[in-house]
């Protein structure tokens, strides 16, 4: 048995495992993860919880830690120059 969380970076996108470390967390926090597109931003979509180490792709990445403050502050600036992209 091994103990995940499943994390989703997109609206409707697809929910990747895992491991919360010593972290506990629930669903609709977001969290800083260690990805293969660089360091994201995901909502937890599955808190804790512990599955069958045969459903899990190995090696389970760890998230880096909940989002803080000051990572609040850079996600909305960020949404910012989205919209002034966009338009």
């Amino acid at each position: 048995m091994v103990e995940i969380i499943g994390v989703r970076f997109q609206n409707g996108g697809k929910v990747y495992y895992f491991s919360p470390d010593s972290w506990k967390v629930k669903q609709g926090d977001l969290v800083i993860t260690e990805t293969s597109r660089g360091t994201e931003c995901g909502e937890v979509t599955i808190p804790n919880k512990t599955i069958q180490q045969a459903a899990v792709v190995q090696p389970l990445k760890q998230i880096l830690r909940p989002v803080n403050k000051e990572d609040r502050k850079t996600l909305e600036q960020n949404r910012k120059k989205e919209i002034r992209a966009f338009h």
